[in-house]
């Protein structure tokens, strides 16, 4: 999984391509694909730039905004325990796959079979802890787009009664 480069001053250097979101997302959907399941996160890089791109005095932004960041944090979740549910049918398949390996007589298909469902577990459990780093963004986003928003509301308020 780790892919490294090396660098004029010969030292390796990790690729870090590999472990972003939308291209671990690409993995996972290649794998979800032989199950006919498909993840959809359209939108997602879309509503990222937005919210990092919030001008707060833009109420009607910062609510829609606000909104968008509730439905991702929400969708998130049950992709990450979908996700999770995944991840541990696949290590309880090693583990099975694994109790019929025996060690005295090499048996090469069911080693490249342990090997590719290993690897394939590995890219499950990153992309669980990325789905939970991005619900935990997204929740944050929505309750700093609200903390903004009454703000917002409150100084229009308070600035029409004088």
């Amino acid at each position: 999984m780790k892919n490294y480069t090396e660098h004029s001053s010969g030292r390796k250097k990790k690729d870090n391509n590999l472990v972003k979101f939308p291209d671990m997302a690409k993995r996972i959907n290649q794998y979800l694909k032989e199950e006919d399941l498909r993840l959809d996160f359209t939108g997602y890089m879309h509503t990222i730039h937005r919210y990092f791109s919030m001008q707060e005095q833009d109420l009607y932004e910062v609510y829609h905004l606000m909104t968008e960041c509730n439905l991702w944090s929400h969708y998130l979740s049950e992709v990450e325990n979908f996700i999770q549910q995944k991840l541990l049918s696949i290590q309880m398949e090693v583990d099975r796959l694994d109790a019929y390996f025996d060690k005295k007589t090499p048996n090469e298909s069911l080693d490249k079979a342990i090997e590719a469902t290993t690897a394939k577990a590995k890219d499950f459990a990153v992309f669980h802890k990325q789905l939970m780093a991005q619900r935990i963004l997204f929740e944050k986003g929505y309750w700093h787009c609200f903390k903004v928003y009454g703000k917002g509301i409150n100084t229009l308020t308070y600035k029409s009664l004088d």
